[in-house]
């Protein structure tokens, strides 16, 4: 697609948005925030360990309501509608948050793929064994309730859980991709540590994701997750249920600002022509570095932290992905 050129005004709106997206609320807006947690019967790599793990830090340090669902191997379409409608029938409504969490296989779909099915077992080869569930039929009425949500899939082509316009997702993979194996340098393994070091601190998923991203190294983690933001809309923030009533100071996610490492090259079309002074009158957010500038042109170079980054619009021609930097 051919880069549609904007005004350096609406470069540094856009920017701006950005940032705003990615700062926690103001003030905890939500009055309910529950956490539906599902796996298979028959999973063959012990996922529940880990799912419990990460239930008991929702449960213990947010004090969300968490509840978890084995999908049976007879009748798991059924099953699983069945129980994930009922559930998010109770737990919707204004001011709530649903945070779906589901561990296992999943066969390779790509992001216009029409299903994607998930698994308990699959073979040496990577295909799916046994019984499976079409989540893209299953998600259809649950996206329909009013509140908002969250998925968390960790496993092969975990991506493939973001629809268009769809929830906000954290995803161990992207699409058409395979996550590790292993539990200890698993997506779900550093999630439950982030959350843990954080302790509660208001955090929107967007700043959550970016630690994940540049701690993906240090803990050795399989494959780097994805973030994929609900398309208009700021990042969830993830805070106590018991700071309902708190007013949050509305500060930068950490490391916004102050991160120098793996930060994201971009590149955007500026109509017109560009000078100095332009950039310094536009007044960019803090933690936008311009690297540089091809005046003929109408490109910057820049980079920006990764919480900033995913939020920008997808959609947006003139913005184009140059690399991830150090």
């Amino acid at each position: 697609m051919p880069s549609k050129p904007k005004r350096l005004q609406d470069f540094a709106s856009d920017l701006e948005t950005a940032v705003n997206a990615v700062l926690p609320s103001p003030e905890n807006k939500y009055k309910k925030v529950s956490v539906f947690a599902f796996h298979w019967e028959n999973d063959t790599m012990g996922v529940e360990t880990l799912e419990m793990e990460l239930l008991e830090v929702f449960k213990s340090v947010y004090n969300y309501s968490t509840d978890r669902f084995v999908i049976p191997t007879k009748s798991p379409r059924f099953s699983l509608a069945s129980e994930i409608n009922s559930w998010s029938g109770q737990h919707a409504g204004k001011d709530t948050v649903r945070i779906y969490i589901y561990s296992g296989h999943a066969g390779p779909s790509g992001s216009s793929s029409s299903a994607w099915h998930l698994a308990g077992e699959s073979s040496s080869w990577g295909q799916l064994v046994g019984p499976t569930v079409d989540w893209r039929v299953v998600r259809v009425p649950v996206e329909d309730l009013e509140g908002d949500i969250c998925y968390i899939f960790d496993y092969c082509s975990a991506g493939s859980v973001a629809m268009h316009d769809g929830p906000e997702t954290i995803a161990a993979i992207g699409w058409e991709e395979a996550a590790g194996a292993r539990f200890e340098t698993s997506f779900t393994r550093a999630l439950v540590n982030t959350l843990r070091e954080l302790n509660g601190r208001h955090e929107t998923l967007a700043a959550i994701y970016a630690r994940l991203f540049r701690d993906a190294f240090k803990s050795q983690v399989a494959a780097v997750p994805v973030h994929v933001p609900k398309r208009g809309a700021p990042s969830i923030t993830f805070a106590p249920c018991s700071d309902i009533s708190r007013p949050v100071t509305r500060r930068m996610a950490t490391g916004l600002h102050h991160s120098t490492d793996y930060r994201v090259l971009l590149s955007v079309h500026i109509r017109g022509h560009i000078n100095e002074a332009d950039l310094e009158h536009n007044n960019l957010p803090s933690g936008v570095k311009i690297e540089s500038v091809f005046r003929g042109f109408g490109i910057i170079l820049f980079t920006v932290p990764v919480e900033m980054w995913t939020m920008l619009s997808a959609e947006d021609s003139s913005f184009r992905f140059l690399a991830h930097v150090t």
